[in-house]
């Protein structure tokens, strides 16, 4: 019956990686002369927040108005996040005045910015508020970060070739994508790695007790227990495109 209900769920995460289309979404018109390239809903649902190569734009959710512009300190505008208050959110970018990457927070309310951490080698693509908005995970091309807002510190970094962003499985690990994709155990500071990984699915539910990855490699889906640190099962995916 178990393996059954992994053969449906295992179809239907194939389907999705066989049959996925581009998607559009569409938002209010205000950003001019570029392209958007991201847009995010806060996590209290009030505002909508969107980016193009140099502007950001905070919209009211339900009525579609746009609120403030914000004009970054960065020409290129990698990656956007809003903290759990809401009032915060992190830019990744590259600033071409002075030919530095950049990590920036701004207040929505104010305008109101923040650098974070800048560089002139390493080229930060992407970045996520966690801790209940006290740290950031910034990943770059060479090192992922984790530093504390208040005092910006680096608290704690991991060497990786190819970085390109991270997210958080639960509050304690973290998914590095890079080459190899790497979980990252914060509290632990265990890494278990993952080679030629194109895609990742994410399982856990009420029948799934336990915490699931699933990883797309060429051929074959991978079910893998992140907190058994084992694979559960394997579906091969070849000869069906």
């Amino acid at each position: 019956m178990r393996r059954k209900l992994w053969s449906l769920f295992f179809c239907a995460i194939l389907f999705m990686v066989t049959n996925a289309q581009q998607t559009q979404l569409i938002v209010p018109v205000g950003h001019t002369g570029t392209e958007l390239s991201k847009a995010i809903v806060s996590a209290n649902k009030k505002f909508i927040l969107t980016n193009s190569f140099n502007e950001i734009k905070i919209w009211d959710f339900r009525s579609s108005k746009l609120i403030r512009t914000i004009s970054a300190q960065q020409n290129g505008v990698f990656s956007i996040d809003f903290n759990k208050a809401s009032n915060t959110i992190v830019t990744t970018g590259f600033d071409l005045d002075n030919g530095r990457h950049n990590v920036m927070l701004y207040n929505i309310y104010t305008s109101q910015s923040k650098k974070i951490i800048s560089s002139d080698s390493n080229n930060f693509y992407h970045a996520i508020f966690f801790d209940n908005d006290k740290k950031l995970v910034v990943t770059s091309d060479t090192i992922v970060y984790i530093i504390d807002i208040d005092s910006g510190n680096v608290d704690k970094q991991l060497k990786v070739k190819n970085g390109t962003a991270a997210y958080f499985i639960n509050d304690q690990q973290l998914i590095v994508n890079a080459s190899p994709l790497i979980i990252w155990n914060l509290k632990t500071d265990i890494q278990d790695k993952f080679e030629n990984i194109s895609s990742i699915f994410l399982r856990n539910d009420d029948f799934f007790s336990d915490s699931i990855v699933v990883l797309n490699q060429p051929n074959k889906l991978i079910a893998y227990n992140f907190i058994r640190k084992r694979t559960v099962v394997t579906f091969s995916t070849k000869n069906t495109y």
